[in-house]
């Protein structure tokens, strides 16, 4: 984003890019994160999935309460 706008910054630079720099930085940050939580979350219930298997399985190989 910031090579961008200093390309912009160049081409125009009667322009004030700064006052738009923010505001599309905000957009791609916050997308980025929304985006990212998304696969965390999956990943992360994932694990949580597979844990519970787990204290299952070892559960009932010590011979502990159904």
């Amino acid at each position: 984003v910031d090579a961008g706008l200093g390309v912009a910054a160049r081409i125009a630079p009667s322009l004030n890019l700064a006052s738009l720099g923010a505001p599309v930085k905000l957009l791609l940050g916050g997308s980025a994160i929304l985006f990212a939580l998304g696969t965390v979350s999956n990943r992360l219930l994932a694990e949580a999935a597979e844990a519970a298997n787990a204290v299952g399985i070892l559960n009932a190989a010590i011979g502990g309460p159904r």
